[in-house]
């Protein structure tokens, strides 16, 4: 970041153009520079190419950069030459400190399900027991691990754990060829063969997120194009089904009683929309907002942005933007900004630079936590970070998390207020770590 001082009022807008190291002297694209309100300095933000590949030595130095000062972005306007000094300074985040671990499986599943139940106070994760596909419920207040079997078959597809928090019952989903169930399963935690598991089958196919409304639950995903279906928990009855070609991914959440999606179009547009479904899945939403992606060049490589989650009184995609959820249908929906970021991060960074949200929760103690990882295919070597935050995100930390996990997965707070976050390790095994609170 460089500032300056200005002229008063003699530019509306300042570009700074910076000559890049070439075998003929050139200058780079304009930068445009924030004015403040008396127009009396300048900000601007500008990348040094290839930083992360300069020797330490290099880093040391002072590097004189030619500047060329302008009043319109192709410089038209008479300009200043000047040439500055600069001295790299690392700045690390510092790293989350480890107080404890959990092994949650010995095997990871490819798309890492996971839930955290308040009801429980436990880890709700898939596993393997005895060559039997297993629920296990592991506490994390030292009481132990149950181990609930389901099958034996290993060619089923498992999807998202969803727990009611209201009594306590697991729902899972899985996929086999071209057919779909709900397992409800109603924990016996004392005797953990007496569990009760009743299945009822689902009509969407490869299960990509699910969600519990009172007593119907959500389920979204689709082999061609987009499948919601909603089920009554209580007895398997099909209700609604919703399904269509148009779009290229639905993924769903619930938030205070209330059902949402983000629907990404397709077709290599950068643009998508957050969605309210009002009590029936087949009618028109009840509010949406479209938006542009701000990645629109590498969301050819994935969709980056097709994620949603809730939590406290807000939803996000997995870009981090945020948006309102309220019962006032006028605010419903209105965007809040993005999640913070460090003042080096930028839109237009390297594809496996970029971020993607895989945790949001609510501290009790106010305030928001973000757990975040490389958004690309980046195992085993992702880069994770937790980012602590006030609710305006006018103040915010950001940390680095423990080498030991290797693709984030997710954050959370126990009933005891203790912060944890899961994830792979390198040997493919997933585990949770306590961590000591993040502080601002």
């Amino acid at each position: 970041m460089f500032q300056f001082q200005a002229i008063p009022n003699l530019f509306t807008h300042i570009f700074l153009v910076i000559k890049r190291k070439t075998l003929v002297d050139e200058y780079g694209s304009p930068i445009a520079c924030d004015l403040n309100i008396g127009k009396t300095q300048a900000t601007c933000t500008f990348e040094i190419p290839r930083f992360s590949y300069l020797t330490e030595s290099e880093r040391s130095q002072l590097i004189s950069v030619p500047i060329r000062i302008c009043g319109d972005l192709f410089c038209y306007n008479k300009s200043d030459q000047i040439n500055i000094n600069l001295q790299y300074r690392e700045e690390n985040p510092e790293t989350l400190i480890e107080t404890s671990e959990i092994l949650l499986s010995n095997r990871v599943l490819f798309r890492d399900p996971l839930a955290f139940s308040t009801y429980h106070n436990s880890f709700i994760s898939y596993t393997e027991y005895l060559y039997d596909q297993a629920i296990a419920i592991t506490s994390v207040d030292g009481r132990g691990r149950i181990i609930i079997p389901l099958y034996k078959r290993f060619d089923l597809t498992w999807g998202p754990i969803h727990v009611d928090e209201e009594t306590g019952t697991i729902f899972i989903t899985y996929t086999s060829g071209d057919s779909s169930s709900l397992i409800k399963i109603v924990p016996d935690l004392d005797t953990p063969k007496n569990s009760t598991r009743t299945s009822y089958d689902l009509s969407t196919l490869d299960i990509s997120s699910t969600a519990i409304i009172d007593d119907s639950f959500f389920a979204s995903g689709g082999l061609n194009g987009i499948h919601l279906s909603e089920t009554d928990i209580d007895d398997g009855t099909r209700i609604k089904v919703n399904t269509t070609t148009l779009g290229e991914s639905l993924n769903i959440t619930d938030n205070s009683k209330k059902l949402y999606a983000v629907l990404v179009d397709g077709n290599g547009s950068s643009t998508q929309k957050i969605v309210r479904y009002n009590n029936n899945i087949r009618d028109s939403y009840a509010k949406s907002i479209s938006y542009s992606l701000e990645q629109p060049g590498y969301i050819y490589y994935e969709t980056p942005c097709n994620e949603i989650l809730s939590e406290g009184d807000y939803i996000f995609d997995s870009c981090g933007n945020r948006f309102l959820s309220s019962d006032n249908a006028a605010t419903d929906l209105t965007i809040r900004g993005n999640i913070p970021k460090p003042p080096w991060y930028s839109d237009d960074l390297e594809h496996y630079e970029l971020r993607k949200l895989v945790g949001v929760k609510k501290l009790e103690s106010s305030g928001y936590l973000y757990a975040e990882r490389s958004s690309f295919s980046c195992y085993p070597e992702c880069s994770n970070y937790v980012t602590i935050a006030n609710e305006q995100h006018s103040k915010f930390k950001e940390y680095w998390v423990p080498n030991k996990i290797s693709r984030l997965v997710g954050a959370y707070q126990d009933n005891n207020g203790n912060i944890w976050i899961s994830g792979r390790t390198k040997n493919n095994t997933f585990i949770a770590i306590k961590v000591q609170s993040p502080t601002l």
